[in-house]
């Protein structure tokens, strides 16, 4: 379907249309497609659910808890700099600090060896 058929069939803006096929693309779940003689960008959707969980969703997935990892990196090194900057009344908030730091890096750490693991993709 073209997005003005998506729009037609939805009712919704194409505005919104637009932007949701454009995430659909990003996820894999959604290819586009050339019609002869027509101009206008069309859209397929992707029926084979290993190959959207695996090339689509998983991989999304994958790239987020990259993103949150190198974020959890920056968050310890901040934590380390407030820590050696702080007086003796700071302490106590920075141990707490520390402790739910470690507990998301452990927490990051499991997921990412689940899916990063290649008995998953032999699975899907």
């Amino acid at each position: 379907m073209c997005l003005d058929d998506i729009v037609t069939e939805l009712g919704v803006s194409k505005a919104s249309v637009s932007i949701s096929v454009r995430q659909l693309q990003g996820w894999s779940a959604v290819k586009l497609v050339w019609v002869k003689g027509d101009r206008k960008d069309y859209y397929e959707a992707e029926t084979d659910f290993n190959n959207l969980i695996r090339n689509g969703l998983l991989e999304m997935i994958r790239k987020k808890l990259d993103t949150a990892g190198g974020q959890l990196a920056t968050a310890e090194q901040s934590l380390r700099e407030a820590t050696a900057e702080a007086n003796g009344d700071d302490g106590e908030e920075l141990q707490v600090v520390a402790n739910r730091l470690l507990k998301a890096k452990q927490f990051h750490s499991r997921i990412n060896g689940l899916l990063t693991n290649p008995l998953v993709d032999r699975l899907l």
